[in-house]
């Protein structure tokens, strides 16, 4: 769901809860064929109970690679594997043969261990500030506000980027920058527009502006609400069943399948391109 109240939007795909970005679609001639071609489904305004025994991550990133726990073991294997770092592996042999005394020729004393030591602490102490700093930007973008359609409230509250479910309903307002890979639903605040333009920079690096259309049935449903457009995305119940996560920017097959709404008399469940 897109709230144009600026200029352009500097964003990156779709919009409305985690389903994967894009405005192509891709009609199903049977639900095996459906299944087996677009393997991830996504229930609407209903985050806590999707579809099959799958459960989603969190939309919290984490790009940091140690713990406490693993920090040790994992230099160890990264700094002494003769594959990675053969020169580290070899001085570490030199070291443990000097250690044997009747081949030795410093009496017995690994020399080489002391220098060995100090590039390995150095190098471990670099690697642990760089996971420090990868922790503080994650930190920075988990911390980041959305909105985020609240169905006890029936209005859009702030969120953080890593409170935000798969099937939630998001908004987006312009100049904003997406907190999921999501699927465009509509315009806001009596727009009569059916597409907005993101920019996709920050992933594959190019600077033009891309147009993405909204679903026909869900922009429908929006216009015909005019200003109760949260009422009406409170009352929408459908699934979308999508391909899988890709790194493909440009395209996006999915399927999605809407249920009647009841209160406005819609006759039928509709199929739709996205």
């Amino acid at each position: 769901y897109f709230d144009p109240n600026a200029a352009d939007p500097n964003a990156a795909d779709g919009v409305t809860g985690n389903a994967g970005g894009g405005e192509t679609g891709l009609h199903m001639s049977s639900e095996d064929s459906a299944e087996s071609m677009l393997p991830k489904a996504v229930q609407m305004n209903d985050s806590l109970e999707q579809p099959g025994e799958v459960v989603y991550p969190s939309n919290a990133v984490h790009s940091h690679r140690y713990t406490l726990l693993n920090f040790l073991p994992l230099q160890v294997y990264e700094q002494l594997n003769p594959f990675k770092k053969f020169a580290n592996f070899y001085f570490l042999v030199v070291g443990c043969l000097q250690a044997v005394p009747q081949i030795s020729v410093t009496g017995g004393l690994p020399v080489t261990l002391g220098p060995l030591l100090f590039v390995l602490g150095v190098d471990a102490l670099t690697k642990l500030y760089e996971d420090w700093q990868r922790r503080r930007s994650d930190a920075l973008t988990n911390s980041e506000a959305t909105r985020v359609l609240d169905a006890s409230t029936g209005a859009f509250e702030p969120h953080r980027w890593d409170e935000v479910r798969v099937g939630d309903v998001v908004c987006v307002r312009n100049r904003e920058i997406f907190p999921a890979d999501m699927l465009f639903l509509g315009t806001g605040s009596g727009s009569s527009a059916s597409h907005c333009w993101v920019s996709t920079k920050s992933l594959d690096g190019e600077t033009d502006s891309k147009l993405r259309e909204a679903a026909k049935a869900t922009f429908a449903r929006l216009s015909a609400a005019g200003c109760d457009a949260c009422a009406t995305l409170l009352r929408l119940r459908g699934a979308l069943r999508c391909e899988a996560p890709n790194g493909n920017c440009n395209d996006f097959a999915g399927m999605l399948h809407l249920e009647p709404d009841s209160e406005r008399g819609s006759s039928a469940p509709a199929d739709v391109s996205a």
